[in-house]
């Protein structure tokens, strides 16, 4: 009996430990809208996203996994993820896709996961929703380091 129980029980293996602490992978939401389907609106709203997430969560670029962007249909004149390759994260792999068109859903809205190496607890972990993207998930929109709106504009 005890044999089978062996065989039940789930073994969580690290993929690598650093300072002795176990390393998993959690993800990192978060989004934001745009005022007009420009490259340039695009390109700076996103970074904006990408560098509060990275503040708030206190992330290393090499513990970037992959990340993960998507647009709504109405977003068409650039890559979201061209915004990290301008912050320099060079060896992050990126993947843009089209959100799902669902009739009455947030226009103009970029969405990002983002996968990380970390130690960190799920409860640690900070999803930032900017903009009019606030309206998405109000459970989790919390003040973000103290920064004003006019700043994350």
């Amino acid at each position: 009996m005890r044999g089978n129980l062996k065989l039940c029980q789930r073994t969580v293996v690290p993929w690598r430990e650093k300072g002795g602490m176990h390393m998993l992978v959690r993800g990192i939401r978060g989004a934001t809208t745009v005022d007009s389907n420009t490259k340039e609106e695009i390109i700076k709203r996103t970074r904006k996203l990408l560098t509060t997430l990275q503040k708030e969560n206190d992330i290393n670029i090499e513990d970037i996994a992959s990340i993960f962007f998507s647009a709504t249909s109405d977003l068409n004149v650039a890559f979201p993820a061209q915004a990290a390759r301008e912050l320099g994260w060079e060896q992050v792999p990126l993947f843009d896709m089209q959100e799902i068109d669902v009739p009455g859903s947030l226009p103009q809205c970029i969405r990002v996961l983002i996968q990380i190496n970390c130690s960190k607890n799920q409860t640690e972990i900070k999803h930032c929703y900017l903009r009019g993207a606030k309206t998405l998930r109000k459970d989790l929109v919390k003040e973000t380091l103290n920064l004003k709106e006019s700043e994350l504009k």
